[in-house]
């Protein structure tokens, strides 16, 4: 993840006319280093350190970069991408096909993001769940380590980054096509008290097989 996401960093600052890879580079992974060192995690599972890496990954790029960058919103949405790039098209296509083949796309959301969402970010996050397939289902974050690490870190501009990753694969989903909207009407880093991942079934929309 390190090395796919410096290279979509560096061709998105490239697009900007920022060519001082050479110069920057050193520096984000110095800094990197110390963060790693800095903010070591209790290895509770293998997520854990993944997380780690990709957030004082983050945080050493922009920390780095913003005193060369006078547009910092700029800078900002040269990080997401960067971080939305690496394995966003297979993301986005999976789930189309997992939809696309899916008897009941609704039933298979939930059932997805019940059994598959949790192991996946692991125990530096919780997750608590409301509803069913039937109509309405909520997925519930109510301790995000990302958004934690860059409070503590000073650094919260940078959490809505990592919210919108999961639009890699939420855009995937179509009222239309597959009779789920998807909702996220608040986030911790927006200033709610969770992230409230929510599939509604539209019986307007979609099918069952």
């Amino acid at each position: 993840m390190k090395r796919q996401f410096l290279a979509a960093l560096w061709r998105e600052l490239k697009a900007q006319g920022i060519l001082n890879r050479k110069v920057y580079e050193p520096a984000v992974l110095a800094q990197f280093e110390s963060l790693i060192k800095e903010n070591s995690v209790e290895q509770t599972d293998g997520a854990a350190k993944q997380h780690q890496e990709i957030g004082c990954l983050m945080l050493a790029a922009y920390r780095t970069l913003k005193t060369q960058v006078d547009d910092q919103n700029m800078l900002l949405k040269v990080l997401g991408a960067a971080l939305r790039a690496p394995n966003s098209w297979i993301i986005r296509n999976s789930t189309r096909a997992m939809l696309l083949f899916s008897r009941d796309p609704m039933t298979t959301l939930v059932n997805y993001t019940k059994t598959r969402i949790p192991p996946m970010y692991g125990d530096v996050f919780e997750f608590s769940t409301e509803g069913s397939e039937e109509e309405q289902f909520t997925m519930r974050i109510s301790t995000c380590w990302y958004h934690d690490f860059f409070v503590k870190n000073e650094a919260k501009e940078l959490t809505p980054l990592f919210c919108a990753w999961d639009m890699n694969w939420t855009e995937a989903i179509s009222a239309a096509k597959h009779g789920v909207i998807f909702q996220r009407e608040t986030t911790l880093a927006d200033g709610g008290d969770s992230c409230p991942f929510t599939f509604i079934r539209d019986s307007a929309g979609g099918r069952r097989r």
